[in-house]
């Protein structure tokens, strides 16, 4: 996913931290958190992935786009 170290680890921290808010007893009753079921789980890859894709099409039309305009503006 990458090789940076603390991009991993804080990764890794928000999934702790978010299990911690659901299923730790203290924690979820004072957050009233509750869980949010199977289904609710399957969303939240999805939910979480949605901005990284989009990001990554951006990027590629941009790049896509971006040779097009240079060629472009090199034969006036």
């Amino acid at each position: 996913m990458t090789n940076n170290g603390y991009v991993a680890g804080a990764i890794l921290l928000c999934i702790v931290l978010l299990l911690a808010a659901v299923y730790l007893p203290g924690l979820s009753d004072v957050l009233n958190t509750q869980d949010p079921g199977r289904s609710g789980w399957a969303l939240l890859p999805g939910m979480s992935l949605a901005p990284f894709v989009i990001g990554q099409l951006i990027r590629a039309f941009q790049s896509k786009y971006a040779g097009t305009a240079e060629e472009g503006e090199s034969e006036s």
